[in-house]
């Protein structure tokens, strides 16, 4: 499993959930979107195993951490790094497990 977080450029004021939602689902994919409190969701796309802990504020989203598993996570990861752009967002690799050198 890999773990991407995806944050708006400087430049983006406002990103709604339903945008993400969008832009995903308009490169043929079905999303899941269950809230699990004020300020965070979870967005599903099963079909790909891809998970995102979305953190809100009112109806914008501030981050979103997914995580990716299946057998072709470059696929998920492709579908991603698509819709991130389409909003002017950025999408890294979140690497916890670095070294000090």
């Amino acid at each position: 499993m890999i773990e991407l977080l995806a944050l708006p450029d400087w430049r983006v004021l406002e990103t709604r959930m339903s945008a993400w939602v969008g832009a995903i689902e308009g490169q043929g994919f079905v999303v899941t979107l269950v809230r699990e409190s004020t300020g965070v969701s979870w967005l599903e796309v099963k079909s790909l195993e891809i998970r995102g802990y979305a953190v809100t504020a009112g109806e914008n989203v501030e981050a979103i951490n997914f995580e990716v598993g299946g057998s072709d996570p470059g696929a998920a990861r492709g579908v991603l790094e698509v819709g991130a752009t389409a909003l002017g967002w950025e999408l890294s690799v979140d690497d916890d497990d670095e070294t000090d050198d």
